[in-house]
């Protein structure tokens, strides 16, 4: 029997289609000795603020002039070139990640030094628990491109065709 509750409190629906939620598969990133003190990640994914989630620009508060001093920042470390946060991130995924695979499926380690080369350039990460916008960007990047993956696998499969053998009226796939 299928539910129409959401997971989302005093929401409604059925969800289709929706990829197992990563969020609680969280990588300890280096040691946090005052975590008190630091920016929890909030409820919900990221990306999908119409859905119990949020907009990760809304939430990292970050007045115009923070975001104006990360969003220019450059750094030529490794060939790359990125002009922002998010544009960093996905620079480092694609250098040291499998793109064909969800967040799930990426190593730790790898992940770990993302988290730690984005925080060599953008030190204002600090104040976030673990790391959680890197993880976050990281989240939906990763999403975007094993689901791009999948879908272009799935066209270049040959289609079966169904057809009737004219002479033993037998049905086969051709």
């Amino acid at each position: 029997m299928r539910s129409n509750k959401s997971p989302v409190p005093g929401q409604n629906g059925v969800r289709f289609g929706v990829e197992e939620d990563d969020s609680q598969d969280e990588i300890n990133v280096g040691e946090d000795e005052d975590g008190e003190n630091k920016i929890s990640k909030p409820p919900g994914e990221p990306g999908r603020p119409r859905s119990g989630g949020y907009k990760l620009e809304d939430v990292l508060g970050w007045n115009e002039a923070t975001f104006d001093a990360v969003r220019v920042s450059i750094r030529l470390e490794n060939h790359i070139h990125a002009y922002n946060l998010q544009d960093h991130v996905h620079a480092l995924a694609k250098k040291k990640l499998d793109m064909e695979k969800s967040y799930r499926y990426q190593s730790s380690d790898n992940i770990q030094t993302i988290c730690k080369m984005a925080n060599d350039v953008y030190p204002i990460l600090k104040d976030y628990k673990n790391f959680w916008p890197v993880l976050d960007i990281l989240k939906l990047h990763l999403k975007y491109t094993s689901q791009s993956n999948r879908r272009l696998q799935s066209a270049a499969k040959p289609v079966r065709i169904l057809v009737a053998d004219s002479i033993s009226h037998e049905l086969i796939y051709t």
